[in-house]
């Protein structure tokens, strides 16, 4: 399948979008070719590592590939995940269908149900994401939809990608800011501990450069507002409520230097929240659909001069 392709309205930017891999998003840039959503390394296959994907049914992780909902225990397929958990949903690896499209926008649709072998959830389920560019302004609108004839746990989210440095060269830290409540406690990227309040939810409430270390971390109380300062521009996501957390994630290579990417996820739910919710925490983000009911959330990432 080609990519679908969307400009805005003075073709300033453009978004290619690829219904086969998940309706993720390849790369965003400017006319000229400079990356706005990108993990921006030369010669990586974009297709199989996006700028940006959908996380659905549930976002990150989910321990041991296995989660309980209402004294009942299911298994995931680990598939992708290396260290064992369940990881980023099951939208992404599967080919979405176009609705309809203009110049401008694109919207596409996913039906569990019509995976052959099954999607990589205990309940059928749909979604719906729309994609539209203005004035260098990207809306996202994702829909998620319970097609079983049960109440469904649920969650879902983003996992865009901003490059360190806008343009090639020698990566750079830019300044980040997302006002957080608190940040998990964890161990192996999963919550050992309520979030509370720390070092480095402290040091993102306000623009401020990366640590010069990895970063995979959980928080919670996210307000819906994230901006990157590369100095020359800007780039600010917003979210609606629903997205309540936020995962940050800042990887480094095999000799430790940082990755030429970092990631900023709006999510609803924390990290193995169904399971984190059995065990009767508070405020997971974990969502309860009943058959028929939908679950909805927005983001919109802005290139500013």
């Amino acid at each position: 399948m080609e990519p679908i392709v969307i400009t805005d309205e003075r073709e300033r930017t453009r978004c290619v979008i690829d219904q086969s891999r998940g309706a993720s998003i390849v790369r965003w840039e400017t006319a000229a070719g400079m990356p706005i959503v990108s993990r921006n390394v030369p010669g990586e296959d974009q297709r199989s590592k996006p700028g940006c994907f959908i996380m659905s049914p549930w976002t990150n992780r989910v321990a041991r590939a296995r989660m309980t909902f209402r004294g009942r225990e299911h298994a995931l397929d680990k598939r992708v995940a290396a260290d064992g958990t369940a990881m980023h949903g099951d939208v992404r690896s599967h080919p979405w269908t176009i609705v309809d499209r203009s110049p401008v926008s694109a919207r596409l649709t996913f039906e569990s149900r019509s995976v052959a072998g099954g999607a990589n959830f205990p309940w059928a389920f749909a979604m719906q994401v729309r994609y539209e560019l203005l004035r260098s302004v990207l809306r996202i609108d994702m829909t998620l939809w319970n097609r079983a004839d049960e109440p469904m746990p649920c969650g879902m989210g983003l996992h865009p990608y901003f490059p360190r440095a806008p343009i090639g060269g020698a990566a750079r830290q830019p300044k980040v800011m997302f006002p957080c409540r608190g940040r998990y406690e964890s161990k192996a990227m999963l919550p050992v501990a309520l979030a509370r309040r720390d070092g480095l939810t402290r040091r993102f409430a306000s623009p401020a450069f990366w640590p010069a270390a990895a970063i995979d971390d959980v928080f919670d109380g996210y307000q819906g507002l994230a901006h990157v300062d590369y100095g020359t521009h800007g780039v600010t996501m917003r979210s609606d409520v629903s997205l309540s957390h936020l995962v940050a994630f800042s990887p480094t290579d095999a000799k430790g230097n940082l990755e030429p990417f970092f990631a900023i996820e709006p999510v609803t739910m924390a990290n193995d929240a169904f399971n984190l919710a059995a065990r009767g925490w508070r405020d997971t983000g974990v969502r309860t659909l009943d058959p028929g009911q939908s679950l909805s959330c927005w983001t919109t990432i802005a290139l500013e001069a």
